[in-house]
C-alpha cells in the first residue's frame, strides 16, 4: 500500500514523522535514510534516458540530508552512472546514520572528495548533474565561508541541480532564503511538499518540485500526530 499524506507538511512535522516512524513503527533510521535516498535516485534516473558520460557530483553535508545523498550516490552507481561524492562539511565529521551510509559508499569504491578550492572548480566543471544534499531542513542559520562559496560556485556552474528535500539555504516553512541558497532545477521533497513552496519567490530556488516517500504504510496526519489509517 502506498503512502497517503497531506499535500503539505511543515519542516517540524516532517521531523515528527521520522520520529514516529522510528519509535512507533520500529523502522530504524538507517532504513528510512535508505528509502529516502533510493527514492531521490529513482527520480533522477527517470530524468535521464541513459547514464550520462560525465559524473554526477553529489555534495553531502554531515547530517541526515548528506546521508540521503550517500544512499543516492550508491544507487546511481548501481545503475551504471558515474558518480563522485563531495563532502561539503569542512572538518565536521559524519556520524550516526549518515556515517553508516558513508562507510558503505567507501566500500563501494565510489570516489569521496573533500572540499578543496582548486579541485572543486574542476569537479564542478566536469560534472553532468550536481546533487545538493548539504543541509535540507537541518540548516538553522545562513551558510558562511567555504560553504557559502560552494553554493555560489554551484549556482554559477550552469549545471542542472537536484536538491534533496530542500535547496540548502531555503527555509521550507517560509520559502525564503536564509542567506546563500542553492538554486535547483529540481527538488525532491520527502513525504510531502513544504509550506514555503507556495511562496512566489521559492520557485527560483526549488525549480520543479517532486515528492518521494520514505517507506511508510498508509497513514494520515491527525490532530495528535501521524497515525496509521484504519
Amino acid at each position: 500500500m502506498g503512502e497517503v499524506v497531506p499535500m503539505v507538511l511543515g519542516c517540524s512535522q516532517v521531523r515528527a514523522v521520522d520520529g514516529w516512524a522510528t519509535k512507533t513503527l520500529g523502522i530504524p533510521g538507517i532504513l528510512l535514510m535508505e528509502n529516502a535516498g533510493r527514492g531521490v535516485a529513482e527520480v533522477l534516473l527517470g530524468l535521464e534516458p541513459k547514464p550520462p558520460v560525465k559524473p554526477v557530483l553529489v555534495v553531502c553535508g554531515p547530517g541526515n540530508n548528506g546521508g540521503d545523498g550517500f544512499v543516492l550516490a550508491r544507487h546511481l552507481s548501481g545503475h551504471g552512472w558515474p558518480v563522485r561524492v563531495l563532502l561539503g562539511k569542512g572538518d565536521k565529521p559524519c556520524g550516526g546514520d549518515a556515517g553508516f551510509h558513508l562507510e558503505i559508499v567507501r566500500h563501494c569504491a565510489i570516489a569521496v572528495l573533500h572540499l578543496d578550492g582548486t579541485r572543486l572548480d574542476r569537479e564542478i566543471a566536469e560534472s553532468s548533474w550536481i546533487v545538493d544534499a548539504l543541509f535540507g531542513t537541518g540548516l538553522t542559520r545562513k551558510m558562511e565561508g567555504d560553504l557559502a562559496l560552494l553554493v555560489t560556485k554551484i549556482n554559477q556552474s550552469g549545471r542542472p541541480v537536484l536538491a534533496v528535500d530542500l535547496p540548502s539555504g531555503l527555509d521550507g516553512d517560509t520559502g525564503l532564503p536564509q542567506g546563500p541558497t542553492i538554486r535547483a532545477s529540481h527538488t525532491v521533497s520527502m513525504v510531502a511538499r513544504r509550506p514555503g513552496f507556495s511562496h512566489p519567490e521559492s520557485g527560483k530556488y526549488t525549480g520543479k518540485v517532486l515528492v518521494t516517500g520514505i517507506g511508510l504504510p498508509a497513514w494520515h496526519w491527525g490532530p495528535t500526530g501521524p497515525a496509521l489509517c484504519k
